[in-house]
């Protein structure tokens, strides 16, 4: 059996929404559901610092306002370390999908063994989905702990307000041809803001209404991407084990995304354009190559020697071309630029300078084409 066949079935939750509209309390749940998958709940605000998400996340929104130059500037930094965390979790949710596809080790990226990726190692351990028990601490590596045949469903619980922020976890998602589906909390913003005050640790009120006009909310209609979307009220509480969501995510699980598949056909055509292009140029380079060497002759060469050393010059064009299109076949294409063509002329010039050498007065070697510099004119048609 091919190891394709054999590997565990992973897929991605996204729970999205205003702050407050329960989306923790959702994935809380999830842990205590009858559903036949392993879950794995991430908890963005968890593992990115408060501090750093709420600044961001009030930066982000303010742009829509006119604010102070001064707190603007005192904003950047913490909004770039944000947006850097994020991208950091984004790295360590690869790992992790791989570490899970393949049954493997659970190992940072290079280099990245900070706070966040610490954060998000103890929230994979308190429930009990990775252990450091026999695995080389030192350099960070975890054993998962799952067995072989579980599917495991990583529930990513973020308010993910932006389009954007979702569909880069959805490319993840298809790269690695996982199940991938998306919960969508609508909860009045009155009940957020309420719900908000309630917490340990706030988000400003103002904050999360700016939030509630500028959050850009599943558009299946729109996006193709997104037709695996479920909007749910949750202004009464809603867990895991609510019928809706458990379709939504067997159905997930059961049809993971295909890789995007490149169109051989097409791509073939393409690049017969692109060759035919490619010869024509330098067709035509050549061609004013040898008008122009053909006049340096006149008047050194008798009319016969003009004729015998013209036809060698088409014949060796011929050649050239036939040689620059077996090249592009065998090779691949590159885009024809100024510097190839005339790496190319050169190249002819070189193998043409004996037809025309006996008759110069003088050896010259430019042509009409610029003479770019070129350092390695062989890789121009390699």
């Amino acid at each position: 059996m091919c190891e394709e066949a054999t590997r565990r079935q992973v897929g991605i939750c996204l729970l999205c929404g205003l702050p407050g509209a329960g989306k923790s309390t959702l994935g809380r749940s999830f842990s205590a559901t009858i559903l036949r998958q392993r879950f794995a709940v991430i908890t963005y605000d968890k593992i990115i610092t408060a501090e750093a998400f709420h600044l961001a996340l009030q930066d982000e929104l303010d742009q829509s306002r006119e604010i102070p130059p001064s707190s603007a500037l005192l904003k950047t930094q913490e909004t770039s370390q944000w947006k850097q965390h994020r991208q950091y979790l984004l790295e360590y949710l690869e790992h992790l999908i791989v570490a899970l596809l393949n049954s493997s080790e659970l190992r940072p990226p290079e280099g990245k063994c900070d706070g966040t990726w610490y954060r998000f190692v103890d929230c994979l351990e308190e429930q009990g989905l990775i252990s450091s028990a026999g695995s080389s601490t030192e350099k960070g590596t975890h054993s998962v702990i799952i067995p072989e045949n579980d599917e495991v469903c990583l529930v990513l619980d973020d308010n993910f307000y932006y389009q954007s922020m979702r569909y880069e976890v959805y490319q993840l998602a298809r790269k690695y041809s996982l199940g991938f589906c998306q919960i969508y909390l609508h909860c009045p913003v009155e009940s957020c803001v309420l719900r908000n005050k309630g917490r340990p640790v706030s988000i400003a009120e103002d904050t999360i209404r700016l939030m509630d006009k500028k959050i850009q909310k599943p558009n299946p209609e729109k996006n193709s991407w997104e037709q695996n979307s479920l909007v749910l009220d949750s202004s009464q509480l809603i867990k895991a084990d609510d019928h809706r969501i458990v379709k939504l995510v067997n159905q997930a699980m059961a049809n993971p995304l295909r890789p995007l598949q490149e169109n051989l056909e097409i791509k073939e055509k393409d690049r017969a354009i692109t060759a035919a292009s490619i010869l024509h140029q330098a067709d035509q380079s050549i061609r004013r190559c040898i008008s122009e060497t053909m006049r340096r002759v006149k008047g050194t060469a008798s009319a016969h020697e003009m004729k015998v050393a013209a036809q060698e010059l088409q014949s060796a064009k011929s050649q050239f071309l036939e040689d620059l299109r077996e090249r592009l076949c065998e090779k691949g294409i590159q885009p024809m630029t100024a510097c190839n063509a005339t790496t190319i002329v050169s190249l002819f010039k070189e193998q043409t300078d004996h037809i025309v050498q006996p008759f110069l007065a003088t050896e010259q070697s430019c042509c009409l084409e610029p003479n770019l510099d070129c350092n390695d004119r062989a890789s121009g048609i390699s």
